[in-house]
């Protein structure tokens, strides 16, 4: 969360950004997906919308907007993105990686085991996701929330740091010294 933070109080981030990457983290939509906003999918404090990858099967998804999204769109009208829209996919995620590096946020990531992870704009949705796991939002919740079609697909994206060490430090102290 401080490393998404960082990138949005960033002065090098520019404010199209600043909404795409806060708007991700906190709706767990696909780099496409935020880009192609438009205000006419935000109805209230909801914003519905089909999906790009998820066209074909017209599956639609509901996704409750939280206080710093509604903020962020405040009045605007039309494409929420309007030059990040017209930008091609491959040089927005290139983009992406440039505003990690001018905020010192490393892309690649020493994970347990020593794997090495490289981190993208869709990072954020699989830290939506592990936010609202460390948070013990139930799987069939955030399942529905991301869109994803099977609960294998969406373990993939669910990543328990915190909440594995709250379940073992609930364990009996069976050790006295």
């Amino acid at each position: 969360a401080a490393e998404v933070r960082a990138m949005i109080d960033s002065h090098h981030t520019p404010d199209e950004w600043k909404g795409a990457i806060l708007i991700a983290a906190l709706t767990g939509l696909r780099l496409g997906d935020v880009v192609s906003l438009n205000r006419s999918q935000v109805e209230g404090t909801r914003l519905t919308i089909r999906p790009e990858k998820t066209k074909r099967s017209r599956k639609t998804l509901s996704v409750p907007l939280t206080p710093p999204c509604i903020a962020w769109i405040g009045d605007k009208q039309g494409d929420l993105f309007p030059s990040l829209k017209t930008t091609k996919t491959g040089t927005l995620a290139t983009t992406f990686v440039r505003i990690m590096a001018k905020t010192d946020i490393p892309r690649d990531v020493k994970m347990a085991g020593d794997i090495v992870g490289r981190r993208s704009f869709h990072s954020l949705r699989h830290s939506f996701t592990s936010w609202l796991a460390e948070a013990d939002v139930h799987a069939d919740i955030r399942q529905k929330l991301t869109g994803h079609s099977s609960a294998g697909v969406h373990a993939r994206y669910t990543h328990h740091d915190d909440s594995l060490d709250r379940a073992v430090a609930t364990l009996p102290d069976l050790w006295e010294q």
